[in-house]
């Protein structure tokens, strides 16, 4: 190799092996399992939310990206390389710190995307089989018993002849001791480590292992009177010849017998020559000598906090009690996940309502008109039994009034029923969400986003040098403004007090004189904390033809310009754009500038035909003498938003939502046709 010829061309062979080639900027990459997967274009899955099933990264023009199953991934820029700085993961702006070698991204339970500078490696999770990726000798360990000692050696022997790889057995005293030194290059610590055990003869090492670390599975709960073990808490297995196999840990396996046979059919169940993927645990009954597969008893993978997976887990029928097991472990057993997760199959929202607790507008040292000196506006009679797009008018106009008095607007869940605090309730024969934080729904000044500089408003009404004080939630503001502190205004005796005159479903004053009239009042007052109670500010009728008058207020206001949805919403609405064309066009809807053109998704019609409610509401309306919804409010329509052209009805008030904030955008009333 030191001809020169000769060295040239191997050097000239390397350079070429390491020069890498540009990325694809359009891609999608599938993995089942991470901890067996490389990367693409240098993004790398991570870990999973439901383990085996498959899991994608769809990578568009090489910073907008789209994912499947995916709980954790990482970015490492491919050599030569521009980094971004930032991307959109599901419709979500996330920053990117410049620069680094790696780059993390995690995903909460509200599905909300989070860089980490931190580098996680893949966690061990998927099929029994991983016990074999090993980087040091597996180590067998064994209770002072002849016949695990058996079965460790013919294990240990397989594992040489068939696989070539190298293993050695313990005693579990021995194993217990090692534990004890601080050694951390032994072998038990670095690679796979396999427990047996059967009968009366169990592994005081496995046991230490799970008291340090539970599981679900649990041994001889019967006094040690034999070899039985308990699944969830629940579900014995004590019948003679059943063996048990589980994953548990990231290098750990246990092999359990009710009795020598139970062992011995879990050391035949071992994927040794054949390959098969074992799931991470499985209990193999006695039938499985004569019908195989249909001996197992249960089967299934564990989540990543190491219980049982609810989509990915089978439990064989066993008579009566069967039943009583599946419904323990669907409502008891599972619970934490449900109600971490989901609740009746709705999402419980958790993470956001987290998130509006943390908002930083909640510090008591904020300088004035917020913190402990803030001015706030709470309403305490909420519309509840209606819609969110009902709702939502009145949280608009409500955040309004907030803004022209200088105060801030303190902001509630959506609530289906007052009467319950339960997330979910029964509704007729279906579950329906029941308490959503707003934040799930919206961003933007309502929901506790900035203002902007300028837009705070002095004692005569006029704009002031300072922001408008943010948006805080009902928490905060039992926190901030103590009962002795708060003034409460009732609604009908200050409209008596204001000269506003009521009738028949609804104020006769315009919308527009409601504001102004009780802005001028919350404006005047000192009371830093006031609370309106009574009727409600703002009804139904406020916002029919009365509203009409609100415009010139509404269209120069940061409550409709700053509108925003929420990363929730913006992650729907992305993960469809597919279903419209190229996305390229329109890859963050929420931050298109007013003046943009007015087409939002060229060549799109939107049409909403109304198949709701229930038929007396036609009558209501006509009784009300009630004209065509102009601009009522609301935020459920984003794709009808920014289509070219929108069609709705005049009896809706998602229609009416829809318009007004393509109006705000300033898109030509051409474009707006009803039916």
């Amino acid at each position: 190799f030191t001809d020169p010829e000769r060295a040239e061309v191997l050097s000239s062979l390397v350079n070429e092996s390491v020069r890498e080639a540009p990325a694809s900027k359009d891609f999608t990459l599938t993995v089942i399992w991470p901890h067996e997967s490389g990367s693409m274009g240098g993004w790398r899955v991570s870990a999973v939310e439901v383990p085996g099933r498959l899991a994608r990264v769809r990578v568009n023009n090489g910073s907008i990206i789209s994912t499947t199953n995916v709980q954790a991934m990482s970015y490492a820029p491919p050599k030569g390389s521009s980094v971004p700085n930032s991307v959109t993961i599901d419709s979500q702006h996330v920053e990117m710190e410049t620069p680094l070698d790696n780059y993390v991204f995690e995903k909460g339970e509200d599905g909300m995307w989070k860089a980490s500078s931190k580098t996680h490696a893949p966690p061990l999770a998927g099929p029994i089989s991983r016990i074999l990726l090993s980087n040091s000798p597996i180590t067998v360990v064994v209770p002072q018993d002849e016949a695990c000692l058996s079965a460790a050696k013919r294990l240990a022997w397989a594992l040489y002849t068939y696989l070539g790889l190298d293993s050695r057995i313990v005693a579990d005293a021995e194993a217990l001791a090692e534990e004890q030194r601080p050694d951390a290059e032994l072998p038990s610590r670095r690679g796979s480590v396999i427990v047996l055990s059967q009968g009366r003869a169990l592994n005081r090492y496995g046991r230490d292992v799970l008291r340090r670390q539970p599981s679900e599975f649990e041994f001889g709960t019967n006094g040690g009177a034999g070899g039985e073990f308990v699944l969830a808490g629940r579900r014995t297995f004590d019948v003679q010849g059943t063996g048990l196999m589980f994953m548990h840990g990231s290098n750990h396996l246990f092999m359990h017998g009710t009795d020598v046979q139970g062992l011995e059919r879990a050391m035949r169940a071992f994927p040794l020559r054949t390959g098969t993927p074992c799931p991470e645990w499985m209990v193999i009954g006695e039938d499985a000598e004569t019908k195989s597969l249909g001996g197992i008893l249960g089967a299934g993978f564990w989540t990543s906090d190491g219980r049982i997976s609810p989509v990915m887990s089978y439990l064989a029928r066993s008579g009566p009690f069967f039943l009583a097991l599946f419904l323990f472990l669907a409502f008891s057993r599972v619970r934490e996940y449900l109600e971490r997760k989901h609740y009746h199959g709705l999402p419980t929202y958790k993470e956001i309502s987290a998130y509006e607790k943390s908002l930083p507008q909640h510090k008591m040292n904020l300088p004035w008109p917020e913190g402990k000196d803030g001015r706030f506006l709470r309403f305490s009679t909420p519309y509840h039994n209606i819609g969110f797009n009902n709702q939502l008018q009145d949280i608009l106009l409500s955040a309004q009034l907030a803004y022209m008095s200088n105060r801030a607007y303190v902001f509630q869940p959506y609530m289906w029923n007052m009467s319950s605090t339960e997330p979910v309730q029964l509704d007729g024969k279906h579950y329906r969400s029941n308490i959503i934080p707003l934040n799930a729904f919206l961003g933007g000044p309502v929901a506790g986003g900035r203002f902007g500089p300028g837009t705070g408003t002095s004692k005569a009404g006029e704009r002031a040098p300072w922001e408008a004080p943010r948006s805080v939630s009902y928490d905060w503001y039992d926190e901030v403004c103590p009962p002795e502190r708060r003034k409460y205004v009732d609604t009908g005796e200050l409209r008596q007090k204001l000269g506003l005159i009521e009738q028949d479903r609804g104020p006769a004053n315009s919308t527009k004189e409601i504001l102004v009239s009780f802005s001028k009042y919350l404006l005047e007052i000192d009371d830093t904390c006031v609370t309106m109670t009574g009727d409600h500010v703002f009804t139904f009728s406020s916002f029919g033809d009365r509203i009409l008058p609100t415009w010139d207020l509404l269209q120069e206001s940061p409550i409709l310009n700053n509108f925003s949805w929420s990363p929730l919403v913006k992650g729907i609405v992305a993960r469809n754009m597919h279903l419209f064309g190229d996305v390229s066009r329109w890859d963050d809807p929420s931050y298109r500038p007013r003046t943009a053109p007015a087409t939002g998704i060229p060549g799109l019609l939107a049409l909403h035909l109304r198949r709701g409610d229930f038929i007396e509401h036609c009558d209501n309306l006509a009784h009300w003498h009630a004209p065509e919804v102009e601009v009522d409010l609301a935020a459920d329509m984003m794709i009808g938003q920014h289509a070219e052209v929108f069609v709705g009805n005049g009896f809706s008030s998602l229609t009416a939502n829809i318009n007004l904030l393509r109006m705000a955008r300033k898109v030509h009333t051409d474009s707006i046709r009803f039916l």
